[in-house]
């Protein structure tokens, strides 16, 4: 998690993101899942996006468009606290990883 972007984070939202890196031996699935800090900053992944075995995606606070590696939240504000905060990544229900720092 990189949750201080360079500069004010609130012109710079691509500034702040989330990497989520897949350690299994085959690529998964997270279509449908979602990554969440609060109920009101939550972005759920699009059909289809997958995470490469032994490979990462990123998701940034701001716009832009969307490649097979990198996604993003469409917030226009700053997302990530610097000093406390928990990002949660879920499939539907179940929690797959939780990140609180």
């Amino acid at each position: 998690m990189f949750s201080d972007a360079p500069g004010n984070d609130n012109r710079n939202t691509n500034g702040e993101y989330v990497t989520v890196f897949n350690s299994g031996a085959e690529a998964t699935d997270i279509g449908g899942w979602s990554l969440c800090d609060s109920p009101s900053h939550c972005f759920t992944f699009p059909p289809g996006a997958s995470i490469p075995a032994n490979e990462s995606i990123r998701l940034c606070s701001g716009s832009g468009r969307a490649t097979a590696t990198s996604f993003y939240m469409g917030s226009g504000r700053a997302v990530w606290n610097y000093d406390h905060d928990t990002a949660t990544l879920r499939n539907g229900e179940i929690v797959i990883a939780q990140d609180i720092y």
